[in-house]
């Protein structure tokens, strides 16, 4: 799909083209992460993409069944509860002795 060109109203509002959002495979009811950033030449630069729940350490989606923990309004995956647990046993070990 080629470049859109669209104004930013007084609000400071923009329409995002339905084209656009056919393109991203984006559907009513999705939820979209917006970011800033800068271009590789240093110019600022907004990402728009669908936003996909998952972990906050390692950014894996999370699957239907798994246990989610929820820490300070972050989310954690079992994988990566795991790690931490595992990490907190080899401590204990090593205080230990």
């Amino acid at each position: 799909m080629q470049g859109l060109i669209r104004n930013i109203d007084k609000q400071r509002r923009v329409i995002i083209p339905k084209e656009a959002l056919l393109a991203a495979q984006i559907e009513p009811g999705d939820l979209l992460g917006i970011y800033a950033d800068q271009g590789p030449d240093g110019t600022p630069i907004i990402v728009i993409a669908k936003y996909e729940a998952g972990c906050t350490l390692c950014g894996e989606p999370f699957n239907d069944n798994e246990t989610v923990l929820t820490l300070y309004e972050k989310s954690i995956c079992e994988t990566c509860q795991s790690e931490i647990e595992n990490l907190n046993l080899k401590r204990k070990e090593d205080k230990n002795g």
